[in-house]
């Protein structure tokens, strides 16, 4: 059987925390399917017609109610699950605006290199945390 392969794209929020150490942005899925209670980066799947750029602007809006400019492209990870492959592209975003609404999720927190493993961080996104917090030593 082919399993079917879902491109989708997330968007990173950086910001320099206490003692100019990086935080990045995750947030808490609510719902009931089976990334219900992970903590992600906001995103989903690309739509017929539309670049990832262009997708994970209408994700941001969509999910946190929130206008954004792509700054760049970050990483990108896949997951193979029994059915499908997920194949993930996370671009760096900034908010045009102050101020997100959660829509899709329930929760928000910013997190460091020190803590992000604390939080139950979906596993298609653990990779690009690790490069992210990486990077930046």
């Amino acid at each position: 059987m082919t399993k079917t392969r879902v491109f989708i794209v997330a968007a990173l929020f950086k910001r320099r925390g206490l003692g100019d150490r990086l935080e990045v942005a995750l947030f808490r899925r609510n719902g009931d399917d089976e990334a219900s209670g992970l903590w992600e980066f906001p995103g989903g799947k690309i739509e017929a017609g539309e670049s990832p750029e262009q997708a994970v602007v209408r994700e941001v809006r969509e999910e946190l109610s929130l206008d954004v400019r792509v700054k760049g492209f970050v990483g990108q990870n896949h997951l193979e699950f029994s059915k499908k492959i997920l194949d993930l592209r996370l671009f760096e975003v900034h908010a045009l605006h102050h101020g997100w609404k959660l829509i899709d999720h329930d929760d928000s927190a910013w997190v460091s290199a020190e803590n992000w493993r604390a939080y139950n961080v979906s596993p298609l996104d653990i990779p690009l945390l690790e490069q992210i917090f990486n990077d930046e030593s």
